[in-house]
């Protein structure tokens, strides 16, 4: 089923909604809008709710399309055997051996598979062994960066977040998203210098952009060049 909007058709599913009120969402791996109505249907009320929304609708729309677009190039890159590692395009040699393990040689990955491994494990081991890299990138990254903020961190927990790159918590741990490792080194030290900052206000006041801008003096910059790689959070998961 599709919406016509202007001259786009936007392709949609009608669900029950359990309150009385009409919401609006596009589901989190496609452009599909999800409209849920107390009936389940598109009563008249609910669409002329659509039809106050058909700027949002668009919008949206025409962003989960490009995101779709970079997923899928993101994709392809990794059939042909390339990956962004720490922003950088970066081959991954895939070879048999007696263990598995994943490691940088010479600037590339080298992903090893056991001789008797089916193909389409590679795709799940490459998966981990990122995950790995990241988690001694990210820690060690976040130590060098608290020295040199001055800040006390108490736990660093490299995790697999759904929608987030990063985030802190009021025991003082930080939590950073380990897809972090395919954007360029001076992103990931805007994000963890974002969180350490939040050790010392746990809000977006005044006071807390003064202190990131005072160890980040680009974070304008930073910020909008985060929302635009949003796609590539929880990337490798949807792969593996």
């Amino acid at each position: 089923m599709t919406l016509t909007i202007g001259h786009t058709e936007v392709p949609y599913q009608v669900e029950k909604n359990r309150g009385r009120g009409i919401s609006l969402r596009f589901r989190e791996e496609s452009a599909v809008l999800l409209i849920r109505t107390p009936s389940g249907k598109l009563d008249q009320h609910a669409q002329e709710f659509i039809q106050d929304k058909q700027k949002w609708i668009l919008k949206h729309y025409d962003n989960k399309r490009a995101y779709a677009s970079r997923r899928q190039q993101f994709r392809d890159q990794i059939r042909q055997g390339r990956i962004p590692y720490l922003g950088v395009m970066t081959e991954i040699v895939f070879l048999r051996g007696k263990q598995r393990r994943v490691k940088l040689v010479d600037g590339n990955i080298q992903l090893v598979l056991k001789a008797e491994d089916p193909d389409h494990l590679s795709l799940s081991y490459l998966y981990a062994g990122l995950r790995a890299l990241a988690k001694d990138y990210l820690v060690q990254r976040t130590l060098d960066l608290a020295k040199y903020t001055e800040s006390r961190v108490n736990q660093i927990r490299v995790k697999d977040q759904k929608s987030k790159w990063g985030s802190c918590s009021g025991k003082s741990n930080i939590n950073l998203n380990w897809h972090l490792i395919l954007l360029n080194p001076s992103l990931i030290d805007y994000v963890i210098i974002h969180e350490l900052m939040h050790l010392r206000e746990m809000n977006h006041s005044k006071r807390f952009w003064g202190w990131v801008e005072h160890f980040y003096p680009d974070y304008k910059l930073a910020e909008k060049e985060l929302k635009q790689m949003g796609w590539l959070i929880g990337i490798m998961k949807v792969l593996s």
